[in-house]
Parts: structure tokens; C-alpha cells; sequence
């Protein structure tokens, strides 16, 4: 279908004739004096098939396996300390393991020596 070109001043006086034509699909063209300056076209509605799926079909379709993921963290966690320990034998150990951590200043980070599985 052409376009039609539509004066602003026409369209503003009969804009809900204009809208109409545009819902049937006509696209419009607006011009002040006498050149372009923009255009109006229908929304097509998206189809409903190429919509996004529900939440709730999203889930369904995930299927997870393996480890618990707060499980993982519990276990890199504990194997990072573990390696920081080693590698800070003896009596400087809080110390060095306070500056791994990012800890400020001494008294701020307390080592915990047993593992815990509750954490």
C-alpha cells in the first residue's frame, strides 16, 4: 500500500480518521511545508507463538543434576582455606590469613581451626 502524505496541520484537525487509516495499515507520512518529517505505521501485535514462554513452562523445561550448587561454594570455600593454611605455617598463619582474606586489621578476622559442616 503507498504511503499518503499528510500535512501536519490536516492530521492534527482529523487525527482520529488518520489513526483509523492507520490501523487498517496505511502508512502516513507527515510533511510540514511541504517536506518529511515522519511517519506513522501500524503495530503489528506479535504472534502469540513467537512470544517469550511462560515462567512457569521455563522451569519445567530445566532439568539440573549433579551437586548442590551452595554444596560447591561450602567445598571451594573450605579448599581455599585449607590452601591458604598450608602455605602459612606456624605462628604466622592468622596473620597471613587475615591479608589472603582482605581482613584489616588483626583482631578483625578470628581463624577458625575445625571445620565445621554446619556452615
Amino acid at each position: 500500500m503507498p504511503e499518503t502524505r499528510v500535512p501536519v496541520e490536516e492530521l492534527q484537525s482529523r487525527l482520529g480518521d488518520w489513526l483509523r487509516r492507520v490501523e487498517e495499515g496505511e502508512p502516513i507520512v507527515i510533511t510540514r511545508k511541504g517536506r518529511d518529517v515522519a511517519q506513522i505505521k501500524a503495530v503489528k501485535e506479535v504472534a502469540r507463538e513467537d512470544s517469550l514462554p511462560s515462567l512457569e513452562e521455563s522451569r519445567a523445561s530445566v532439568t539440573v543434576s549433579g551437586e548442590d550448587l551452595s554444596e560447591t561454594v561450602r567445598q571451594q570455600r573450605w579448599e581455599h582455606r585449607d590452601r591458604v593454611l598450608s602455605e602459612c605455617a606456624g605462628s604466622i598463619a592468622t596473620e597471613c590469613f587475615q591479608s589472603a582474606l582482605g581482613a584489616s586489621r588483626p583482631s578483625a578476622f578470628r581463624v577458625r581451626w575445625e571445620r565445621s559442616e554446619t556452615l
